[in-house]
């Protein structure tokens, strides 16, 4: 069942360096990714197939197959020192 759900509805995903497929959803300012592939560690590189980047902030089991994360725009750029000059 789940392999019919993937083929009609996922896209891949590269998820910690690897390919998965993944179904992804923005609903109400937040990003959700679901795939089949398990829990995932806080801080997970998901990379869209656009080439958006994210990051996983939290991982839950959503059903017996099914795990729902949560994601956020990763900020890969250095933060602005914002220190006035002297």
């Amino acid at each position: 069942m789940d392999h019919f759900i993937d083929s009609a509805f996922s896209k891949e995903w590269q998820v910690g360096g690897e390919p998965a497929p993944c179904r992804y959803r923005y609903k109400d300012d937040t990003h959700e990714l679901k795939n089949h592939s398990g829990l995932l560690e806080k801080g997970t590189v998901c990379v869209h197939p656009n080439g958006d980047k994210y990051e996983v902030i939290s991982s839950e089991r959503f059903n017996t197959s099914t795990y729902l994360h949560t994601l956020q725009p990763l900020n890969d750029k250095p933060q602005t020192d914002w220190t006035p000059q002297r």
